[in-house]
């Protein structure tokens, strides 16, 4: 009796363990996404990668890791599965660094974390795209007085020309900024060193200081950061490391980068960004 007694009670110790660790298995744990960028959503300019990083922690080994892309693009179809993740640590947690390529519309990234017993846990970052709008001129020269380069400035297209542009009348429509003793205009600066005859007629051009860096303006390649802004100055003096924002006499917007000015009568180096 006391042998089938202690089978009895093994068998029972057995059943009992087969049970916990059955219902071990099959039990939820929580799971935490979380991603680097402070929110979930972020903006990224078009055509351009975004990397989405971030880190999973779970209460339980986790089975697998997958990523989906929204795609609107083919009827029926609304997302697309990524390389996911196919290392992580055999208890509960990972890390992710996923390149999203070629950002062109909104776009939605799903995280789904299986658990071993089969349970999902969801969630989603989203990406904006910022559409490149502007376009970008570098290292164009003016000159003022005691210069050999051209006074004028050619906003629409980024180029330089003459300050004897100003009497063409063919060319002189076309013209937007004068560069002379250290200040742009939109008149003829030079005016000072003919008896004051202004050659030049206001080009409608209009300027104002802004308090950006020259670093943000190399970050920028959307009109979404200055398109608020106001010019209300016929001309404006500059200093070596200035932006300055304006508009043309067509309402184009834009922006200028004071590079080097040799002196307020020397060469003058810029970079220019305007709207398309």
């Amino acid at each position: 009796m006391k042998k089938v007694g202690f089978i009895i009670i093994s068998v029972t110790i057995l059943a009992l363990s087969v049970f916990t660790s059955c219902k071990s298995d099959n039990e939820d744990y929580p799971v935490t996404i979380s991603f680097k960028s402070a929110s979930a959503i972020d903006s990224v300019y078009d055509h351009d990668t975004y990397v989405l990083t971030g880190k999973v922690v779970a209460g339980g080994p986790i089975q697998k890791v997958q990523f989906f892309r929204s795609f609107p693009f083919i009827s029926g179809q609304d997302e697309t599965v990524m390389a996911g993740v196919t290392k992580y640590n055999p208890g509960d947690t990972c890390s992710f660094e996923i390149p999203i390529k070629d950002i062109t519309y909104q776009t939605v990234i799903k995280v789904v974390v299986t658990q071993q017993n089969g349970h999902q846990d969801v969630s989603s970052f989203t990406i904006n795209n910022i559409p490149v709008n502007i376009n970008a001129y570098s290292g164009i020269y003016l000159g003022g007085w005691n210069s050999n380069y051209g006074s004028c400035l050619d906003a629409e297209t980024g180029t330089m020309k003459s300050g004897s542009a100003a009497t063409d009348p063919v060319i002189a429509p076309l013209l937007d900024a004068f560069f002379e003793d250290g200040k742009l205009g939109s008149t003829d600066l030079d005016s000072m060193y003919y008896d004051n005859v202004n050659r030049l007629k206001d080009t409608g051009m209009r300027y104002n200081k802004t308090t950006l860096t020259a670093a943000d303006f190399d970050k920028i390649r959307s009109d979404v950061y200055f398109k608020e802004y106001t010019a209300p100055l016929r001309e404006v003096v500059i200093k070596e490391g200035d932006v300055v924002f304006y508009i043309t006499k067509g309402g184009k917007r834009g922006l200028i980068k004071i590079i080097t000015m040799t002196d307020p009568e020397g060469d003058l180096l810029i970079d220019e960004k305007i709207q398309k």
